[in-house]
């Protein structure tokens, strides 16, 4: 079985190493003295990796050691059971006395415990080995990790990974991990502003297509029997107007959720307002796409009653939308933008002057109803905003670190604790 491992190591790597290279890297590898976790330590070492095997059996592990050095690798052994705190402490405490940088910590090693086994400390065996030892290892070394990311290339990046112990998967980014915001990122994020920007577009344009419509989507208090007589005549429209809407919504949100995090990242009071403000517009939309849906419904069933109460209330869920969601997500891109190279200047400034604009006819349409009209033209202008954005964002070229001090500060304090 041996063998067979070693054969297929080899064959895979032949495709892999032209590609990859761990070369000058040192890897902490616990589990790795059998099974996937010895397995996927060759291929490291392969790729040139210094493997550091951390387990609780010494003859398991030295023949790991063994093997690794066997295929040309650099490996060494360094007995700790990961279920006693004391000496996933005191292997800690020797990996940090050699003084080197360690770029990758695996976590691999765990089982299964007897049910009534505890440790010294009286903490479930299972638990402490699969979770606890893991948890701890990553805490002790977390300032070594980093520290030797700092020292790395630009695109190198340090990785915890709990493999078979946990389901928890961390990065320790780089203060400024160009990652989320490289050209390979950014071109999903900005067809997503773009794609979101034509369905909004082609929601907005719905009512165009038919004149009776449109009177009564943009009229002020219209007659009972015209809300009933365009929701029963033209349902299919308002059906597929609100699946654009809602799709459209969808998309938008990840694009400005994107933009903070590139900006940023996701932990400033400004992106913070920007989620907050993109979860409340989510919700809008949804509340209005389920009264049109109600409206329309309700007007084929001839449901008169209810086909009016439904339009009623979609009415008045459209005015909250330049009363707080809007108003929070130019706001604070805007803010963010401001700061950050991600975009040229001026879109940050058109942003903070569609969130006024917004604000401003939020508070006129909740006094007077014929002022939604003010709404319907920034909805268009947002549109294009958005679309000219996403079209910036992949011409432009990623920002530099020291256009973003806000992200540095919040991708460290993301580290594992």
């Amino acid at each position: 079985m041996q063998a067979g491992q070693n054969k297929a190591a080899a064959s895979w790597t032949r495709d892999a190493s032209s590609d990859w290279s761990m070369a000058g890297k040192t890897v902490l590898f616990t589990g790795a003295s059998r099974g996937m976790g010895r397995f996927a330590a060759i291929e490291l070492a392969r790729l040139g990796a210094e493997i550091l095997i951390v387990g609780h059996h010494q003859e398991r592990g030295d023949a790991a050691a063994a093997v690794i050095r066997g295929t040309g690798g650099s490996a060494r052994f360094l007995r700790a059971d990961m279920g006693d705190a004391a000496e996933v402490c005191a292997v800690a405490a020797a990996v940090l006395a050699q003084g080197g940088p360690v770029h990758v910590l695996i976590h691999s090693a765990g089982g299964i415990a007897p049910a009534d086994a505890r440790t010294r400390e009286g903490v479930d065996r299972g638990f402490a080995q699969n979770f606890l030892g893991a948890f701890l290892l990553t805490r002790l070394l977390e300032e070594c990790l980093l520290a030797s990311l700092l020292l790395a290339e630009a695109s190198c990046s340090a990785l915890v990974v709990a493999a078979d112990a946990g389901s928890d998967h961390r990065r320790v980014s780089a203060p400024q991990d160009e990652q989320s915001d490289a050209p390979l990122a950014r071109g999903p994020v900005a067809a997503c502003g773009i794609a979101g920007a034509l369905m909004l577009a082609a929601y907005f344009a719905t009512p165009a297509f038919a004149s009776p419509l449109a009177r009564v989507v943009y009229g002020v208090h219209p007659a009972t029997a015209q809300v009933v007589a365009a929701g029963s005549r033209y349902h299919e429209l308002l059906y597929a107007g609100s699946w654009l809407q809602a799709t459209g919504a969808l998309l938008a949100v990840v694009f400005f959720i994107s933009l903070a995090d590139m900006s940023s990242g996701t932990r400033s009071l400004a992106a913070k307002i920007t989620q907050l403000g993109s979860a409340v517009l989510l919700a809008v939309v949804l509340a209005e796409v389920a009264f049109t849906y109600t409206w329309a419904s309700s007007a084929v069933n001839g449901q008169v009653a209810s086909s009016r109460a439904s339009f009623d209330v979609m009415s008045a869920v459209i005015r909250v939308f330049p009363i707080v969601p809007a108003p929070a997500i130019y706001l604070s891109v805007g803010l963010l933008l401001l700061g950050t190279a991600t975009l040229p200047r001026p879109f940050a400034q058109l942003a903070l002057g569609l969130g006024l604009a917004f604000a401003i006819a939020g508070l006129a349409g909740a006094l007077l109803p014929a002022a939604a009209a003010a709404t319907a033209v920034l909805s268009g202008l947002q549109v294009v905003w958005i679309i000219a954005a996403a079209v910036a964002l992949l011409r432009s070229p990623a920002a530099p670190a020291s256009a973003q001090p806000a992200r540095r500060k919040a991708t460290k304090s993301s580290s594992p604790r």
